[in-house]
């Protein structure tokens, strides 16, 4: 079982800047403790993300760690040319030598897509088109593709596909199967349930905020009003070290998963509050961990 980190970055208590600073503190602790991946989200014009390029927070997260593996989660491919993203991740994965993961996708809020004057009907379409380019762009010499949406001649790449193969890891690597929930870790139970309930309903207003504003539902990610049901339904875990340390073991056995991927901070969580909860699934949580967070804390 190996363990990652998923950040939407979603406004918290602090100054902007302050933010900021304080989660690539806390990419550094994930980075001593042993954690494999930070992952990160991609949402525009949103409370839900204040870190709306990946690429731009991902590049200072490599200067300030060392092991830890890096990527968006995902990169909404509608909204970037694709060549220039292709361009981008051969930096971002030279910049961390060769610490990079890539994760693509379409986009699940329309409204996002809409304020880039794209289509929502178009963005599968433009999903595929662009996924093939970049595809392209870092295992040929040349791209050329023609396509409904774009459309390149002759474009030279190899460069970036020579690097990017001598920075990269083996095809034949199995990948992992993995979940994703939210974690609290405390003291004790109910000191992870108080903290939930009060941290939720800003995670949840920032999570609805362009839903609500446009009169729409989420299509695909549904999440409920109050933390007691998300704890409930699986969605999140809450509790003291041993509860943690069971449920992760319980749920990961159940779904048959190698890799586990906690989100720590959300909603008005302080830098504190967040580090605290995530040393604690380190020491209790993490396999052989004990020295990396005794040389950290």
């Amino acid at each position: 079982m190996q363990f990652g980190i998923f950040d939407q970055n979603d406004r918290g208590p602090s100054p902007l800047a302050e933010q900021y600073e304080n989660r690539l503190k806390l990419i550094d602790f994930y980075d001593q403790v042993g954690f494999r991946t930070y992952h990160m989200s991609e949402h525009h014009s949103t409370p839900l993300n204040l870190t709306p390029s990946p690429s731009v927070f991902l590049a200072a997260a490599a200067q300030r760690t060392r092991r830890l593996r890096l990527g968006a989660l995902v990169y909404i491919l509608p909204a970037h040319h694709p060549l220039r993203l292709a361009e981008e991740i051969c930096m971002l994965d030279h910049l961390s030598r060769g610490r990079l993961e890539v994760g693509v996708g379409r986009g699940a809020s329309p409204h996002e897509l809409q304020y880039f004057g794209i289509d929502p009907q178009t963005a599968p379409a433009m999903y595929v088109e662009a996924y093939t380019v970049i595809r392209r762009a870092l295992t040929q010499k040349q791209v050329n593709f023609s396509g409904k949406y774009y459309n390149f001649e002759n474009e030279i790449t190899d460069r970036y596909r020579a690097e990017w193969a001598a920075a990269g890891n083996s095809p034949d690597a199995i990948p992992l199967l993995g979940i994703n929930r939210f974690v609290i870790a405390a003291d004790t139970d109910r000191e992870a349930m108080e903290l939930g309930r009060r941290a939720w309903p800003a995670f949840y207003a920032s999570f609805m905020k362009l839903w609500k504003k446009h009169g729409t539902q989420p299509r695909y990610a549904r999440i409920p009003e109050d933390f007691e049901t998300m704890v409930g339904n699986g969605g999140a875990l809450a509790g003291s070290p041993g509860t943690i340390r069971d449920q992760v073991r319980d749920m990961a056995g159940a779904a048959g998963a190698s890799y586990f991927i906690a989100q720590f901070s959300f909603g008005d969580l302080s830098h504190q509050e967040v580090l605290h909860s995530a040393g604690i699934f380190a020491r209790e949580v993490l396999p052989a961990s004990q020295e990396h967070v005794a040389r950290a804390v």
